[in-house]
């Protein structure tokens, strides 16, 4: 009864983007009850049977928030590396898809998970809502989704938008009426101040002398510690990883390059309607060629977040090197901390 509640949820979305006429065949089949629910059988992705959501018109449709919450907490257990997979699971061409290569819109979302639920316009559509993202003027509009006499879903093209958010709100409840716009005396995190360094290390014969020649190669690390605030999704990332858009030659015989990540942190943070949360972690990871090194997320999710402190620190260091083994264990690190409102007793 519970998968039929939420068939039901999920198809009446589905009517937003392509109508509600009586001769729908998606309406009709789910009138007749005689319509299973579509199930996802690649053993990575069955956790996504139990999240009501669909995709349409290239854009994510949640249920509601809940439901919305859980696509967040599934991508996080996924892992980054697997966000590729997720997009061609459902067919969906996301914005990290689009901008990966794409420094300059990238950094516009320093959390890669937030770009795997947005559409390359920076939308998504959670209960009667569709939200736009606007990271330039720091602002999330809303478009509620109403019928009109025709059966048509209006308010989708307008110009005008039902709410207009800034990043460090709180979307949900002030859309439900528990908040309101000009409650300005709550704690929130708004400022941004991320933190970021790369190295970058290569061969002798780097340029090389025959083109993508395995003994000439060039590596860019990055390692990154940032807030990404908007009014409907809240995080903090941290990650470290190589560059894949600028090395090569990483195959030596047989071998390749490979390079030891670790990220060792420690947290402090509280969110609206959660209980305080403080902690460490350690993370390692073993990385070939451009796959993704390992991140940390503390906390993500779409409630506001009233303060935090948060300490990583990224290492690297040249596990086996088959072109320069005489750079074996070279390595480096960097200590990164932000925080917001450390004054409030719950991040002290």
């Amino acid at each position: 009864m519970k998968n039929l509640i939420k068939l039901f949820m999920v198809v009446l979305l589905l009517t937003i983007f392509n109508g509600c006429q009586k001769d729908d065949p998606i309406i009709s089949q789910m009138t007749d009850g005689d319509q299973p629910q579509e199930v996802v059988t690649n053993p990575m992705f069955v956790g996504l049977n139990d999240i009501a959501f669909s995709v349409e018109n290239n854009r994510l449709v949640f249920e509601s928030e809940e439901e919305f919450q859980k696509g967040i907490d599934f991508l996080a257990n996924l892992g980054d590396e697997n966000f590729p997979l997720f997009e061609k699971e459902i067919d969906f061409k996301s914005y990290r898809l689009e901008y990966k290569n794409n420094p300059e819109k990238a950094e516009l979302f320093p959390d890669e998970l937030f770009q795997t639920l947005l559409n390359p316009e920076m939308e998504i559509v959670v209960g009667q809502y569709l939200f736009k993202e606007d990271p330039i003027n720091q602002k999330t509009y809303a478009y509620e989704l109403e019928l009109n006499e025709s059966c048509n879903f209006k308010s989708i093209n307008t110009e005008k938008p039902d709410f207009i958010f800034l990043v460090y709100e709180d979307a949900f409840p002030i859309i439900r009426g528990e908040e309101t716009l000009s409650l300005k005396s709550a704690p929130r995190c708004r400022n941004n101040n991320d933190k970021k360094k790369e190295w970058s290390f290569q061969s002798n014969t780097y340029p090389p002398p025959v083109p993508n020649a395995a003994y000439g190669y060039y590596v860019n690390i990055k390692s990154k510690l940032c807030y990404q605030y908007s009014a409907i999704f809240k995080s903090i990332i941290a990650k470290i990883k190589t560059d894949p858009l600028i090395h090569a030659g990483f195959v030596v015989g047989g071998e390749l390059v490979t390079l030891k990540f670790t990220i060792n942190g420690t947290y402090k943070y509280d969110r609206k309607n959660e209980s305080a949360k403080s902690g460490s972690i350690n993370e390692l990871e073993y990385v070939n060629s451009s796959q993704d090194g390992p991140e940390w997320r503390p906390f993500h999710g779409t409630k506001r977040v009233r303060c935090y402190d948060v300490t990583a620190t990224f290492r690297w260091e040249i596990w086996e090197n088959g072109i320069t083994p005489q750079w074996n264990g070279q390595n480096d690190n960097i200590t990164f901390n932000i925080n917001c409102n450390t004054h409030v007793s719950e991040c002290q």
